[in-house]
């Protein structure tokens, strides 16, 4: 196990120092690296130059056995980063595969991050910066969002079902269409936030919104305006 813990230090070291022709000698080493969690840190540290690895790296850290949370944290946190739009072909990798199901993001710095249509289904994003983030489409069923930072976001079309978002700062967001059914938005700051064509507000419910700075507007729903998750 030492043994791979320090191969795996030096390989991820090396990963943004090797040139081109020698990353596929590399990442046959990574892929022969028994412990998923080490195996998972080569990965992502390659994908700066392999992107392609993503999927790969994020079912080795699926793998990583629950009582190592620390370290499967650590690693979603790394991974989610290479998610962020500084590289238009990440963005494009992002949305074909994007399944943090379960994933433990506390306070992670995920501004802007891509992550429409994924599957983000009881990921924990208490404290979490995601202002202008692309969450739409995405299904965010049973997530914690407590004092999460979604200012500008785009939530239009996503699905909150018993999501709870209390204190979250929801201030110029898109909520147009998204499915509200049973979500908890107590305190959360909804001023200039555009809501319309929502499933679970109530008219009392909208009165409150509304008294709380929240725009409803009438623009009809799209046509693709359902949740697609990739696996």
């Amino acid at each position: 196990m030492e043994d791979e813990r320090y191969r795996a230090f030096a390989l991820s070291t090396l990963a943004a120092k090797l040139p081109p022709e020698f990353l596929n000698q590399v990442l046959a080493v990574a892929r022969n690296i028994e412990d998923d969690e080490y195996r998972a840190e080569v990965l992502i540290a390659l994908s700066d130059k392999l992107p392609e690895l993503l999927p790969e790296a994020l079912a080795a850290i699926r793998e990583i056995h629950i009582l190592n949370n620390y370290g499967r944290k650590n690693l979603l946190q790394a991974f989610v980063e290479k998610l962020l739009p500084h590289d238009s072909s990440l963005n494009q990798v992002s949305q074909s595969f994007a399944n943090l199901e379960g994933a433990i993001l506390i306070n992670a710095d995920l501004s802007k991050v891509d992550l429409r249509r994924g599957n983000l289904r009881k990921a924990n994003f208490n404290n979490a910066n995601l202002e202008g983030a692309f969450l739409n489409n995405a299904d965010l069923s049973q997530a914690k969002l407590i004092q999460t930072n979604l200012r500008y976001a785009n939530l239009r079309d996503a699905h909150f079902v018993n999501a709870t978002l209390i204190g979250a700062n929801l201030a110029n967001a898109n909520l147009i269409g998204a499915n509200l059914i049973d979500a908890d938005l107590s305190g959360a700051n909804v001023e200039n936030a555009k809501f319309g064509h929502n499933q679970g507000i109530s008219d009392d419910m909208r009165r409150n919104l509304e008294g709380r700075g929240a725009i409803f507007v009438d623009e009809p729903p799209r046509e693709d305006s359902r949740v697609l998750v990739s696996v």
